[in-house]
């Protein structure tokens, strides 16, 4: 189920733009995933057939009485490197690295040092388990549950990790840095919508549908298990660990202001184990689900993959035409033979060139850019400080045939001019060529003055 929940993993949506954009999300959910493992690693011992044994409450036995219970204290070698973990998490991006595992953490231990209620059970599944939810978060079981997972340990670890590093830009920013991070893009995002983005409670529902497909056609099957769970399932604590894991970050940010799709990226891992571990039941009994729910959701795979194989042609065709043509899929009906169906054409749109961004030059460092043919990037600027005596400027060609076809140009703007439209530089059209160079002989052209 590990394995199978990593390839869910890796071919989602939205995780997969997490792992390519220029944000720190990646890092996040990796510190945040390893934290939660160095818990969970502790807290769900299995036998040797890799079954996990452990149960809390009354009817547990010594020899079955889970970590979490049998325990007075989380042990200290497990909690140093899980809050270390987060220490490095708070660095990746804020009070958030904490914050939220802990919380993860803290709510299943919450319904799992549960003491088992012995008078007037409930007569549906429902109702015990809005029953235990209530009486999860009595004061004093609330109160026990912090303090077995050492506040103390957590603030001191985690501090000595982050902290440092936060004094220090503090210090070279004059407070202004630590100011907009934690006032404007901590705190301010959470009391208030900023740059629109707001929503309803419906907004994360929907958008871990849309994030989590393909694989979100499974949810209805995933969620009905989930659902048929009860005090005597295998797997009953491994499912609640990571329905706790979804919920308290579905919660918590359905409950902030500003919302985007990317604040719940870090309890994917919890999504893809969840529906590895029911396709694996589904695989190997049959019986905890009806097979035609996962034979629907399959169908239904098969079915979007097939109109997204039409419908992108048809739409790059019709909105940049002449320009869509990239590769080739073969379609087999087996794995040695990759295109004995036939080859489907695959094609992409490139919806315009974007304009150039400014980049400033400095001194022995290289930037890379792609100029169209005929055209021009003029927005590559030096800031030159008094008193230099020399600027040499370098360009360089893919290959030889590229660099004859190179026009280097000097211009010179005032630094209120140029800075006139910010956050961009201005564009130095108008202004005087000081200097220029052309490559010629397969020699890229080059500026010293």
């Amino acid at each position: 189920a590990g394995l199978l929940a990593g390839l869910i993993l890796c071919t989602t949506m939205m995780f997969v733009v997490a792992g390519r954009a220029a944000t720190p999300d990646s890092v996040l959910i990796f510190l945040t995933t390893a934290a939660t493992a160095v818990f969970v690693a502790w807290a769900f011992p299995t036998s040797s057939t890799g079954t996990s044994t452990t149960q809390c409450g009354a009817a547990a036995s010594p020899s079955t009485a889970s970590p979490c219970c049998d325990h007075a204290r989380l042990p200290l070698c497990v909690a140093a490197p899980m809050y270390g973990l987060m220490g490095l998490a708070v660095l990746a991006k804020g009070p958030v690295g904490l914050v939220l595992p802990t919380a993860v953490i803290g709510m299943f231990l919450l319904l799992e040092r549960l003491p088992t209620a012995e008078n007037d059970p409930p007569r549906t599944r429902l109702r015990a388990f809005l029953r235990n939810l209530g009486r999860s978060f009595h004061p004093i079981h609330f109160l026990k549950t912090c303090w077995w997972m050492r506040p103390g340990t957590a603030l001191l670890v985690s501090l000595a990790v982050a902290l440092p590093w936060y004094v220090w830009v503090g210090m070279r920013t004059d407070g202004a840095w630590l100011q907009g991070f934690f006032l404007e893009h901590n705190l301010g995002r959470a009391m208030r919508p900023m740059e629109s983005h707001g929503g309803g409670p419906w907004y994360y529902p929907v958008a871990l549908l849309l994030g989590f497909f393909p694989w979100s056609i499974f949810a209805v099957p995933v969620l009905v298990a989930i659902c048929r769970q009860d005090e005597t399932t295998v797997d009953r604590r491994g499912a609640m660990f990571a329905v706790c894991w979804v919920a308290v970050y579905v919660g918590i940010f359905t409950i902030a202001r500003t919302k985007l799709p990317s604040y719940v990226t870090p309890c994917y891992p919890a999504l893809a184990l969840l529906t590895a571990w029911q396709l694996i039941q589904w695989c190997r009994t049959g019986a905890s689900l009806k097979p035609r729910g996962i034979r629907w959701g399959i169908v239904v795979l098969g079915l979007v993959g097939l109109g997204m194989i039409i419908a992108l042609p048809i739409a790059a065709h019709r909105l940049l035409p002449g320009e869509e043509w990239l590769s080739a899929v073969g379609v087999a009906s087996n794995r040695t033979s990759p295109n004995n169906i036939g080859v489907i054409p695959v094609y992409m749109t490139r919806s315009g060139i974007a304009e150039p961004a400014t980049f400033p030059l400095i001194e022995g460092t290289t930037h890379r850019l792609a100029v169209d043919a005929g055209g021009a990037h003029d927005r590559l600027f030096i800031d030159v400080p008094p008193g230099t005596s020399s600027l040499s400027i370098f360009t360089n060609g893919v290959d030889e045939n590229l660099n004859d076809g190179l026009t280097l140009e000097l211009k010179r703007l005032d630094f209120a001019d140029a800075f006139s439209e910010p956050p961009f530089a201005a564009s130095p059209a108008s202004a005087p060529v000081l200097v220029s160079a052309d490559g010629t002989g397969g020699v890229a052209p080059s500026i010293t003055v």
